[in-house]
């Protein structure tokens, strides 16, 4: 089949767990012989066999690396526009007009299916006749800003009604994702059964939901064997994410506050990833910032710590930590979505325990197992695929509501008063 693919981002190596995220599905769609024309923001990669790209204009910094002023202007912005904060910087600097010229001016006209990746880009398609869509949710972003409201206190009010309103204003695009997206795929039981009572609410026609298991590409990280974990004195426990990203900022501060007064004298915390800058200086404590090789770095820690507390979806990182070569300690939350797990992981929820294991941490994955988990999860994500790009052009075009009514518009995005 002839696909179109529009995603948020494009890039050369994945460097987050989104576009890891984004590359399996790439790697998978080409791998069932499909041709692909993928679109999105940034440099577009060079055309292989099968794949080209066009690129829908430069990509958007991140929040955390844009200037007071800029984070203000873009915000304002989005408040004049009647847009979520996140959709307005996707569909900034013309990127949403290019995608109307191109697809009402014939990039559609042989395509079989869209794949539509990220909730926000789904933004960018309201108004225009679209052929069966496939409906890729990374995790419900709607969802993502609703713990952190209840959490903001009186004096940050005007936060938490910038958090609320993003939250009513992505559940309303989400609601229009999901009545006209013809199947919907996402990366968790758990988002598998909020999205099918979502899709009811919405008043949409039944249409299949399925579970896409997240793998590593790479499998078993030979990098990793070398050098056994070495627990106790001089422990090295290794926590990697982009910290700029809310939730795993979260789950930062809580090892920083909670887990490392717990860990004995001599451990050491090994931080790396983008989103440090502007974290104080801690005891014990060793920033990396972004690495080039995510191997090398596994390969120097003893034990990896994947701590988060809220958020939705799979964490591509944790994927990535049970195919490492050392032993995972992880929170309940960090493994969602991966059950039956490979050997190797010790779960704590508690801030005493998460840091007695991380500090007693002997049990090292069997290869061949994780060989095997990762073998199977890939083989399982391929035939979920295929399953769903067949129930999408079953379930045909889905009827298409267009622009959202302002009406509708301005109820969701009028919070309560926090």
């Amino acid at each position: 089949m002839k696909l179109l693919l529009l995603t948020t981002r494009l890039f050369h190596t994945p460097g987050s767990g989104g576009e890891l995220c984004t590359a399996r599905l790439i790697s998978q769609l080409l791998g069932l012989g499909h041709h692909l024309h993928v679109m999105g923001r940034g440099e577009a990669p060079a055309a292989k066999p099968g794949l080209r790209y066009t690129s829908l204009g430069p990509l958007v910094p991140a929040l955390a690396e844009m200037p007071a002023h800029r984070r203000l202007g873009s915000l304002l912005a989005a408040l004049w526009r009647r847009r979520a904060w996140t959709v307005h910087r996707v569909q900034s600097g013309g990127a949403s007009r290019r995608v109307h010229r191109l697809l009402s001016g014939g990039a559609l006209a042989d395509v079989d299916l869209l794949v539509v990746d990220h909730l926000q880009a789904w933004a960018w398609l309201q108004g225009l006749t679209l052929p069966p869509c496939l409906l890729l949710m990374h995790n419900l972003e709607a969802a993502a800003y609703r713990p952190v409201d209840a959490r903001a206190g009186a004096g940050r009010a005007l936060h938490a009604w910038v958090l609320a309103r993003e939250s009513h204003r992505l559940s309303a695009l989400e609601s229009e994702a999901l009545r006209c997206a013809s199947a919907v795929a996402c990366l968790s039981e758990e988002d598998a059964g909020t999205l099918r009572r979502h899709i009811a609410a919405a008043a949409a026609a039944p249409k299949a939901v399925s579970v896409l298991p997240g793998y590593a590409e790479n499998g078993w990280a030979e990098s990793g064997i070398a050098r056994p974990a070495t627990p106790g004195r001089g422990l090295r426990i290794g926590l990697i994410g982009t910290w700029s990203w809310a939730p795993n900022r979260r789950a930062l501060e809580w090892v920083l506050h909670k887990v490392r007064p717990h860990l004995p004298a001599g451990c050491e915390l090994v931080l790396a990833g983008a989103g440090l800058a502007g974290l104080p200086d801690w005891p014990g404590v060793r920033r990396l910032g972004r690495v080039a090789d995510v191997q090398t770095f596994y390969a120097e820690v003893d034990v990896v710590a994947l701590a988060a507390l809220d958020g939705s979806g799979v964490q591509e990182k944790t994927i990535e930590a049970l195919v490492s070569a050392r032993p995972v300690v992880a929170t309940s939350l960090a493994l969602r979505g991966l059950h039956p797990l490979p050997g190797g992981v010790t779960m704590a929820d508690e801030p005493r325990q998460f840091a007695l294991a991380c500090a007693t941490a002997k049990c090292s994955p069997v290869p061949a197992a994780v060989m095997a988990w990762n073998l199977q999860r890939q083989q399982r994500y391929r035939e979920v695929l295929a399953q769903l790009l067949d129930a999408a052009l079953l379930a045909g075009p889905q009827p298409l509501q267009g622009q959202l009514s302002n009406a509708r518009l301005s109820a969701a995005a009028t919070p309560a008063s926090p």
